[in-house]
């Protein structure tokens, strides 16, 4: 909006050219200031307020579409104080911002400085004039930069590897109602026959899964290290899993052993990752296999430390986890066999766990999700929020080259007679337009200076938000410069061209 506004006095004030005539007749002819503002606030009520009719229908028509974009559920409901607010209150502050200045501007005319054409020359309106522009390229850029960085840092985080193979994971988590029996034995049997279907590489019994119900796993435990030291204050997750699930989730075991299949061997064993065995002290995680620890009131021995994975994704820190053996848990995972790509494959295999699922349970609700699609929509904000930055900026660029390209436009008007000087005296066209166009570089070059450290700063506040993060770049602000200098280059070229192409003789005819 703001762009907006400054665009606004820019091309009002920059057209003032031609309305110099006018304003030096009426005054001529007895007009007052006072009568001239009026006027000219006038034609900018009207503006505003066609503004306001246009932007409403457009809200209304482009709602679902908005809604979509950006994942939200938004509603035409607003209440008296909002409604006045958006129809009047804005509308009336663009009116005073984009409205005063121009009207003050074109009504303070002196008839006599006016009919000789001389406010052209006036170098406080024209420095006003390159600031607006310096402005809308400031905001341009750093939303441009802003832009490359999030999409770059999206990039960065599902680019990492995560420790662990989502690929081709079904998640079965329903929910069994009080009156099923043999919960627990059905549990059991239903791992036993999805594991005989043919797309079924490997079943495995969880709590949950990366990418959901991290409630359900996190605990503040007394823990008892093997050396005596007591910690009750630090967040330990503590996860239920079978003999299947670190294979079938790809994780690879630093030290020690998995699970066995034998329920007994698994008594008060524990499997530790990476970074539990470090809080705890162990440097080499070899020696942190058979020791003993206390979890709670209960003594375990340590079995085996897997490598960290990113159960949480990169935008945490990576948390210590304690993994204890359970054979049934609420959840399955199903592991499809490579190759199970197509759709009515993957069909035909869902239909199939449905079927099994209701032959054991057939007053549950049977529920799947596929497992590296829940996790990717950890990121779904970071993606909204570069799709929003995306829009912006495109919209900044628009107005910035509609501001420029009035700005060239008036510069070009000004120098008419130069340029048909210029022109007999030997000009060629290609010497005319790079004229034209270095002060238009010299403004793009400023915005730049001015719009890297508060981009830096703002993207520097916003990377802090994640654990793991990209870096800042030196080629995204080179590039995003070189963007809006071509931008900038494109818009006034064709005003510059045109003026620099002219007949000599109509240009000096012009007064």
């Amino acid at each position: 909006i703001v762009l907006s506004w400054l665009n606004y006095m820019n091309l009002t004030t920059s057209n003032s050219m031609e309305r110099l005539k006018e304003v030096g007749v009426r005054k001529v002819n007895g007009a007052r200031r006072r009568q001239l503002i009026l006027q000219f606030m006038s034609e900018s009520i009207m503006l505003n307020i066609i503004a306001i009719l246009i932007a409403s229908l457009l809200v209304i028509f482009s709602l679902p579409y908005l809604n979509a974009f950006t994942g939200k559920n938004l509603i035409i409901g607003l209440s008296w104080s909002t409604s006045l607010l958006l129809l009047f209150g804005i509308p009336l502050l663009g009116i005073a911002i984009s409205g005063l200045y121009p009207a003050y501007i074109l009504s303070g005319f002196k008839p006599a400085v006016v009919l000789k054409g001389k406010f052209a020359n006036n170098p406080r309106t024209a420095n006003l004039r390159q600031m607006f522009v310096v402005t809308q390229f400031l905001a341009t850029i750093a939303l441009m930069i802003c832009t490359f960085v999030v999409i770059k840092q999206i990039k960065f985080l599902q680019n990492q590897p995560l420790g662990m193979n989502l690929n081709n994971i079904i998640s079965i988590k329903g929910e069994i109602i009080d009156e099923e029996k043999n919960r627990n034995n059905n549990l059991k049997t239903l791992k036993g026959e999805i594991q005989k279907l043919a797309f079924v590489e490997r079943v495995a019994s969880a709590k949950t899964y990366p990418g959901e119900g991290y409630d359900d796993i996190s605990a503040t435990m007394g823990v008892t290290y093997p050396d005596g030291t007591e910690e009750s204050r630090t967040v330990w997750y503590n996860y239920s899993i079978d003999e299947n699930y670190i294979p079938l989730m790809g994780i690879e075991m630093l030290a020690g052993q998995q699970f066995s299949s034998q329920r007994d061997t698994n008594s008060f064993r524990v499997i530790l990752n990476e970074k539990a065995a470090r809080i705890m002290g162990f440097t080499n995680m070899d020696d942190a296999v058979n020791q003993k620890i206390k979890v709670g009131k209960n003594d375990h021995m340590i079995a085996g430390i897997m490598k960290d994975f990113h159960f949480f994704g990169l935008k945490e820190e990576m948390q210590p986890f304690i993994f204890f053996y359970n054979e049934v848990s609420r959840g399955l995972l199903v592991k499809l066999k490579p190759g199970t790509n197509s759709l009515s494959e993957t069909e035909e295999a869902i239909r199939q766990l449905r079927a099994k699922w209701q032959e054991l349970f057939p007053k549950s609700i049977f529920t799947y999700t596929f497992v590296d699609e829940k996790f990717a929509a950890v990121y779904n904000e970071e993606k909204v929020f570069s799709k929003v930055f995306m829009l912006f900026t495109i919209l900044a660029i628009i107005i910035a080259s509609l501001g420029l390209f009035g700005l060239a436009y008036y510069r070009c008007l000004v120098r008419t007679k130069e340029i048909g000087i210029r022109k007999v005296n030997g000009a060629r066209v290609s010497e005319v337009v790079n004229m034209l166009n270095q002060d238009f570089i010299k403004w793009v070059i400023i915005a730049f200076l001015i719009a890297c450290p508060i981009a830096w700063y703002a993207m520097h506040k916003w990377l802090e938000n994640f654990a793991y993060k990209t870096d800042l770049s030196w080629w995204v602000f080179v590039t995003a410069g070189a963007i809006a200098l071509v931008i900038a280059l494109l818009t006034v070229s064709w005003q510059s061209w045109r003026a620099a192409t002219r007949n000599p003789v109509e240009s000096l005819r012009y007064e």
